[in-house]
């Protein structure tokens, strides 16, 4: 497939199961044959741009959506197919096999991370690793047992294992796991509310329930979420609770660090200032600089009345040294802090204009 340009996205299952991570596809369950997998991938077949989903002997699915890496600097080169084989690899302990028709390549991608293959040999070295990690041990361990178990003692050591699978696929002590979960604020007044030091970007959230309760829940979608619309008082104290975390079924909150963050009311006045354009580097021997010219020359800013005064802004640089002629640039302002804002109709970015003219020998 490679050499003919054929593109094509094939997933080997290990011991996790995928069904939470992918999306779509059509049921199969076809024996992999070379035929059949050319005749998913023809770019004329609807199914084509999806991924074939294999347990190492059948083709389960085919026109699966995989879900997109954002982790694209690990991505030298490749599109979608490679974005979301890295995808379904950071999340699960599958093998996805990319072939790429732009330029007939091989990659393959797993625990989270993608590389491109050198040769054709190199992939069945992949292959052969993963089968025998996957699928070799136990396909082999079930024929050996097969062979040597009577009726009765199979029997016997069926009960056995679903007596023991009873006792721990659902245990009745409580289990307690600890996640980073992301924290929203919506409603936040930019001109009147800013948190304490920096915005926290997370918490850490303690959930209790069973084991077959965590099976099921999927980390990613926890999210903490504070709407401040409502909030009028001088100073908040916002509590992480149950009731700010879109807690899933079967789980409870049990504690959180930090448990309270703190929001302190800021007021800013507007002032307005005027903007200066400093300058680096030296000008060339046969021209003379004149003052260069901002674009506004006052600008409108917000200032927190609890801060100290400001008296001018400063754009970025001028760089005398690479100016040869006039020339206008656009330069970003430098505003430090917390204290000080742009207003809202105040743009960051300054039309700087550099003034030089020749000296006559």
């Amino acid at each position: 497939m490679a050499d003919q340009r054929i593109g094509a996205l094939i997933v080997l299952e290990g011991r996790e199961d995928l069904d939470r991570h992918v999306h779509g596809g059509i049921e199969l369950d076809g024996k992999i044959t070379i035929p059949l997998l050319h005749s998913i991938f023809n770019t004329n077949a609807p199914g084509h741009d999806g991924a074939v989903l294999s347990d190492g002997q059948r083709i389960l699915k085919f026109g699966v959506h995989l879900p997109l890496s954002t982790n694209l600097y690990k991505l030298s080169r490749g599109g979608t197919r490679h974005t979301a084989a890295l995808g379904l690899s950071e999340k699960c302990d599958a093998l996805v096999i990319v072939v790429s028709e732009e330029r007939g390549t091989i990659s393959i991608a797993e625990n989270g991370q993608i590389k491109e293959l050198e040769s054709h040999s190199d992939l069945k070295k992949h292959l052969d690793d993963f089968w025998a990690e996957y699928y070799q041990s136990k396909t082999t361990s079930n024929k050996q047992w097969g062979e040597r178990r009577s009726l009765k003692t199979a029997l016997a050591a069926g009960s056995l294992a679903f007596i023991l699978w009873l006792s721990f696929a659902y245990p009745s002590e409580t289990v307690y796991r600890t996640y980073a979960v992301p924290i929203e604020y919506s409603n936040l007044e930019s001109t009147s509310y800013a948190l304490q030091d920096t915005v926290p970007l997370q918490a850490r959230i303690t959930l209790s329930g069973s084991e077959q309760a965590f099976r099921t829940f999927d980390p990613s979608e926890l999210i903490i979420s504070f709407d401040l619309a409502s909030e009028e008082v001088e100073d908040l104290e916002l509590d992480i609770d149950s009731d700010n975390i879109n807690l899933p079924a079967g789980l409870q909150f049990f504690e959180a660090s930090p448990s309270v963050l703190q929001l302190k009311k800021q007021y800013f006045v507007p002032v307005n200032v005027p903007v200066k354009v400093p300058v680096t580097g030296t000008i060339a021997e046969h021209l003379q600089f004149q003052p260069v010219v901002p674009s506004p020359e006052i600008i409108t800013i917000l200032v927190d009345t609890a801060a100290a005064t400001i008296d001018s802004v400063l754009t970025e640089p001028v760089d005398l040294s690479q100016v040869e002629e006039q020339t206008v640039q656009q330069k970003m302002l430098q505003l430090e802090g917390d204290s000080f804002r742009l207003s809202e109709q105040a743009s960051p970015n300054i039309t700087v204009t550099i003034n030089v003219r020749k000296i006559q020998s």
